[in-house]
């Protein structure tokens, strides 16, 4: 949920059961950017608060399944330690 700095206004920004992680505002105050998990991994997004449309900038499925031990692993990650 937002609101504006008086408390009023209060809208919602997103609504789902799924964790987000760092949210941080744009200058002007017209988007929020986060990490959201909603498919299983950590996902980058922005989204505007004036039409609630929102983007993916990065997705890091690549970056869970390395760190949870499946798929390949690069050399020189430790993985021989």
């Amino acid at each position: 949920m937002a609101a504006d700095s008086d408390g009023y206004n209060e809208q919602i920004v997103l609504s789902q059961n799924n964790p987000i992680m760092s949210p941080a505002w744009s200058p002007d105050g017209s988007h929020l950017a986060y990490v959201g998990f909603e498919t299983g991994h950590a996902v980058l997004y922005v989204q505007s608060l004036y039409t609630g449309l929102r983007k993916v900038l990065a997705d890091f499925e690549a970056a869970t399944v390395r760190r949870h031990g499946r798929g390949r692993q690069a050399a020189g990650d430790g993985a021989d330690a």
